[in-house]
């Protein structure tokens, strides 16, 4: 078990990660709409009385990016 602490062994499991989470935005940064309406339904970002469905949208824009 000595060998999961290696440096090559983080570095490999940290780029895999960091390849998953780009793939997985791709469609999200492309069909923003979609998202919005996921992050919605998840009530992650709901309606305001004052800002309406601004919080939801504004999140599905910028999340994927992040």
């Amino acid at each position: 078990m000595r060998w999961l602490r290696h440096a090559a062994v983080y570095w490999l499991v940290s780029i895999g990660l960091g390849a998953v989470f780009v793939y997985a935005s791709f469609d999200k940064i492309a069909h923003p709409q979609d998202f919005a309406r996921i992050v919605y339904r998840y009530r992650l970002a709901g309606p305001t009385a004052g800002l309406g469905v601004v919080p939801a949208n504004a999140l599905a824009v910028i999340l994927p990016w992040l």
